[in-house]
């Protein structure tokens, strides 16, 4: 994994990991970050990549083409248990562990309370809750939402920020 840093930061990729509420990488430049920067230095703790065992991983590049190249450039370095999701519409890509998506903690959860898949509702607005829709038996998304999840979604509702999820739950299901 230490390779895949040093070819990202050789290639000048933006990195920032965050482990358990902590984030390294080199924050000493803000300017370098543009808008990503007020979400790095507020109320969170920062620490050097030299510093942290790699778990979770995700870059910012300044375009789309140049994070679309960038994660074909890194994916060559991820071991076979990561996997890489990209957000184009932000010019983001996270890589996380290939197990570590919501359906597997939902399915858990379904089994325990013996509840079927089709018998849930998901609520996304990401890319990494697209395998959460996909799993639930009625998928909505938050109008704020990426529009690859919309595009899956069966139901979109108000955003995130307008309570939508409980507008939702209010109308369709209580």
């Amino acid at each position: 994994m230490r390779d895949l840093l040093v070819a990202a930061d050789n290639a000048g990729v933006k990195i920032a990991v965050e482990q358990d509420g902590i984030f390294y990488g080199d924050f000493s430049n803000p300017e370098r970050w543009g808008w990503a920067w007020p979400q790095f230095h507020k109320n969170v703790d920062i620490k050097t990549l030299e510093n942290m065992e790699v778990s979770q991983l995700f870059t910012i590049a300044n375009s789309i083409e140049e994070s679309k190249i960038a994660a074909q450039m890194l994916s060559q370095y991820l071991p076979d248990d990561l996997r890489l999701l990209i957000k184009e519409e932000a010019s983001l890509f996270v890589i996380l562990h290939k197990e570590a998506i919501k359906s597997k903690g939902i399915d858990a959860l379904a089994e325990y309370w013996k509840i079927k898949p089709s018998e849930i509702v998901g609520f996304g607005d990401d890319t990494i809750d697209i395998d959460m829709l996909e799993y639930c038996g009625v998928a909505v998304a938050v109008s704020n939402a990426l529009a690859e999840v919309k595009a899956l979604a069966e139901y979109v509702c108000d955003t995130n920020d307008n309570d939508g999820v409980a507008k939702w739950l209010e109308e369709n299901v209580l």
